[in-house]
């Protein structure tokens, strides 16, 4: 029913009555049926451009933007 209620009040265009808690509802079971929405949305988006991504994205020195590499340490602290 939440879920439900969300999809109903995000589309109005309301943002403040898409994230008021609905009158009777528990906030923890609002705010688990809005975060379950949010990671749906974005597992969704996320599939739509990785395989893209991975493809243009995957050489050293081509990261967005243009010319950027990113880096990350595995806890020895060496990129």
């Amino acid at each position: 029913m939440l879920s439900q209620m969300t999809s109903r009040t995000l589309g109005s265009g309301n943002m403040k009555a898409a994230v008021l808690l609905p009158e009777g509802e528990d906030r923890a079971e609002w705010i688990a049926a809005n975060t379950v929405d949010f990671f749906n949305e974005l597992s969704l988006l996320y599939g739509l451009v990785s395989e893209q991504a991975q493809e243009k994205y995957s050489k050293p020195g081509e990261g967005f933007p243009s010319g950027f590499e990113y880096r990350w340490a595995d806890g020895n602290g060496k990129p």
